[in-house]
This record gives structure tokens, sequence and C-alpha cells, in this order.
């Protein structure tokens, strides 16, 4: 299942950040940080992205999103940690770490990405919205922070 889900936002992130951001794609914690493997990492102006996929939540209602959110926080709150760790490794240490939970196959009431507490919730349309919002950082520090990335959260094999 997760296969699943990785390979329907995948191609989308891809498209959608090509020239103007950095996707990586199912990640591992290296060593010295903690957290579970990341569906995507995805790098932009506005900061860096933990994006989380959820192929199963179909019913995208203020509920069932507050329930997702309720599950996930703890561990995107880890992971955003761990990656605030790498970022503050390379002085980038002000940089805003994002955590998101995209809902792959959801239909409802929510059209638009809704922030519940710490982790943004929506449609992949509403998700890729926020996230290309615009940032702090040129394109030379989002290839900077993503070459980061990539080394200390290696690609799963």
């Amino acid at each position: 299942m997760w296969a699943l889900r990785e390979r329907r936002l995948g191609p989308r992130l891809d498209r959608e950040f090509a020239g103007a951001g950095v996707v990586l794609h199912s990640r591992h914690a290296g060593p010295g940080l903690e957290c579970q493997p990341i569906d995507h990492l995805v790098v932009t102006p506005a900061g860096v992205w933990v994006v989380a996929t959820d192929h199963v939540l179909d019913r995208l209602t203020l509920t069932a999103a507050a329930a997702a959110v309720a599950a996930s926080e703890p561990e995107a709150t880890r992971r955003a940690a761990a990656c605030r760790t790498v970022l503050a490794s390379i002085g980038f240490d002000w940089l805003v770490v994002h955590a998101a939970l995209c809902a792959t196959n959801a239909q409802g009431v929510m059209r638009r990405p809704l922030r519940i507490g710490n982790v943004w919730v929506g449609r992949p349309s509403g998700i890729v919205t926020v996230m290309r919002e615009p940032g702090p950082l040129a394109h030379l520090d989002v290839v900077t922070v993503a070459a980061e990335m990539s080394r200390r959260f290696p690609a799963a094999r």
C-alpha cells in the first residue's frame, strides 16, 4: 500500500516542482536521525516539506482530517525535528520545516488545505498550492539544502 500511495503522488510532485524545487522520494533517516521513513521530502523556496501520503482517507471532512492528523502528528513531529537537525548542521536552522498529510484518494467537503496543529492536510492539488508559495530561499539555496537532505536521508532500497 505504501508504494501505491507514493506512485500516485510522486510523479505529480515531480511535475509541479520541476525547476522550482527539489523532490526526494522514499527516504530513510540516516545515522544520528530518529524518525520513520519519509514518503516525500520537498525543498522549495518556502522551506522544507515533509509529506506523508494517505490513500485510505477517502472522505476528506474536517472530522476525518482531524483524526488522521491526530494519528500521524507524533511521527510528523519527529520527522520535522530530524529535518531541523540537518538544517542546523548546514546553517539553515532558521528555515521552516512544514509537515503535510496528503490524502491522495480523498473526496469530500474540504476543497482547500487546512492546517491542524503543526500539520497541513488536504488533497494533492491543495497541498501543492501551499507548497508553491514564495519564500526566502533562492534557487541555489534550494539546491544546497536538497543536496544535504538527500545525503542525510538516503533513498529507500
